[in-house]
């Protein structure tokens, strides 16, 4: 995909992949199984990530809000800077932030952890 203006909502079934330039707005990606989603760049206001599975979202932009809930092996990967994380994780599931400027709160059951910084 191209460059999304005004959000994005991305649902995955499966093994499928979605790569999209750059995502301004709110994002929304729910992932069932070894999907991934890449956004290439842009500024998101809110990150909502649900994951079941082993799938796998990477984001090269600035996030204000990051909302992840993780059950399973699944990663969720931003490069660019954070405001707040809000992540749950049940399983060998990792958050890992480049840079938080916020809070992080996190959940964890299991094996997963959130990680911020490199």
């Amino acid at each position: 995909m191209g460059a999304v203006a005004a959000g994005a909502t991305v649902d995955i079934a499966g093994s499928g992949t979605v790569t999209i330039a750059s995502v301004n707005g709110e994002l929304s990606t729910d992932g069932a199984g070894s999907g991934s989603v890449t956004v290439q760049g842009g500024a998101i206001t809110t990150a909502s990530v649900d994951l079941a599975g082993s799938g796998d979202v990477s984001i090269a932009a600035t996030v204000q809000t990051l909302d992840v809930n993780i059950v399973g092996s699944g990663d969720v990967d931003v490069t660019g800077t954070v405001g707040d994380v809000d992540a749950e994780i049940a399983g060998s599931g990792n958050v890992t932030a480049t840079a938080v400027t916020g809070t992080v709160r996190k959940e964890v059951w299991g094996s997963g952890d959130v990680q911020v910084g490199r």
